[in-house]
């Protein structure tokens, strides 16, 4: 059992704008879901264009 195990789930928060740098979140995103977090993505609008949203929308979710 690993330490994010024993203390329960644990929630990242990601906030995503309108820059290319934003097109490294899904890969982030994978990271830290393999470190056993929970992954939730927050964009504006302009944020959205430099995002794979269907991706992001496939990624496997953790059941509580």
């Amino acid at each position: 059992m690993n330490t994010l195990e024993q203390q329960g789930s644990h929630v990242l928060y990601v906030t995503a704008c309108g820059s290319p740098s934003a097109s490294l979140v899904q890969g982030f995103v994978i990271q830290a879901q393999a470190g056993g977090w929970d992954v939730c993505v927050i964009t504006t609008p302009n944020g959205r264009t430099f995002l794979n949203m269907p991706l992001l929308a496939h990624l496997p979710r953790t059941e509580p």
